[in-house]
């Protein structure tokens, strides 16, 4: 942790410093003389974006408070200041320095139109459907990266319960990250619970965990505890047979795991094999120990613009479906988000997914 100081202190710096230039720019091109008003933009700025991080470190702040400054923040620091990032020095550029009221109002419209667009892409989960060759007939859903917490709650649940039993699923499958911040993160324990409980399957829920649903401190048995109350599986390095099919749940790769020939030496030969793992990284190796179907999310298709293309160039799959060898990998992009309630290059989605 230590070692990490000198990066944080960095990238606050930069942080800070890259404000001030977008701050100062916009405000000498729109050309208001006035002293007291420049005040109000300097600090409203500053307020605007400082407001994620600030309430970031302050969880404990009542919902009610923390809930709206936490979504105007990250909308800001995930939509608008990256895009006037780009567009701030791109105008200044083609202006020679001279930048103008119109530069000023192409950027922040642009800013603005983009914010809301990722902030509706969000809320607006759409249904991805893929057919996967398989020998059991079968209809499954994949949910992935749900991440109730104190932004997402009780209503985003009830939605997302309600289009998946919509879909009347022979199997859910769920990849991990459920939770946010771990169990101890969720606002409405009790109100997400009775949402999730509602969640039908014909054949079972079944789900392995993420990197966020210990809270980083351990919790992964609190967490699996809980979902099992809502009746959902949770499989941590364990498999289940079920009329033919094979599900095996993986343990995220943040903790010591088997490794998937460890999990597949005593399943049948015969039984299709769908392998849960959040993190889209084995292919190779799971393909080998005979896995027919691997399930992933963790990537969010890199949920904001331009980060998708980091996530693509990280993944040998960031998003989508690939098949080798008889083995099929499909990484969703997840139905929820993390930190800034945004989706801008990717979308929230629950996959359906018709085997046979």
């Amino acid at each position: 942790m230590i070692k990490l100081i000198p990066i944080m202190l960095a990238v606050a710096a930069l942080y800070i410093t890259s404000n001030i230039f977008i701050a100062r720019s916009l405000w000498r091109w729109l050309g208001i003389a006035s002293k007291g008003w420049g005040i109000v933009w300097g600090v409203g700025f500053g307020v605007l974006a400082s407001l994620f991080v600030v309430t970031s470190l302050l969880p404990g702040l009542p919902r009610q408070i923390y809930r709206p400054l936490n979504m105007i923040g990250g909308w800001y620091l995930g939509a608008a200041y990256i895009f006037l990032l780009i567009l701030v020095p791109l105008c200044s550029l083609v202006t020679r320095g001279k930048g103008g009221q119109m530069a000023a109002f192409v950027a922040l419209a642009v800013a603005f139109a983009m914010t809301v667009y990722g902030a509706f892409s969000a809320y607006n989960t759409k249904i991805k459907e893929y057919k996967v060759e398989g020998s059991r007939p079968m209809t499954a859903v994949l949910l992935s990266d749900l991440h109730f917490g104190q932004i997402i709650g009780p209503s985003d649940a009830a939605k997302t319960v309600a289009r998946v039993n919509a879909l009347e699923p022979d199997f859910v499958f769920i990849a991990g990250d459920i939770f946010d911040s771990g169990p101890d993160g969720l606002y409405d324990r009790d109100g997400v619970g009775a949402a999730m409980k509602e969640l039908k399957a014909k054949k079972g829920v079944y789900a392995c965990l993420g990197n966020h649903d210990g809270g980083f401190a351990g919790k992964e048995g609190e967490a699996a505890e809980l979902l099992e109350s809502w009746g959902v599986t949770v499989l941590r390095d364990e498999a289940v047979e079920l009329d033919g099919v094979t599900i095996i749940g993986r343990k995220d790769r943040i903790s010591s795991r088997l490794s998937p020939s460890q999990l597949t030496e005593k399943v049948d030969p015969d039984s299709y094999v769908i392998m849960l793992d959040h993190q889209p990284y084995d292919f190779e190796e799971e393909k080998a120990a005979g896995a027919d179907l691997i399930l992933c999310g963790h990537t969010h298709r890199g949920q904001v613009f331009p980060f998708n293309l980091v996530t693509k160039s990280i993944y040998r799959l960031h998003y989508g479906i690939e098949t080798e060898d008889d083995c099929t990998m499909i990484v969703s992009s997840g139905v929820g988000t993390w930190g800034p309630r945004l989706r801008i290059g990717s979308n929230s989605e629950i996959v359906k997914i018709n085997i046979g």
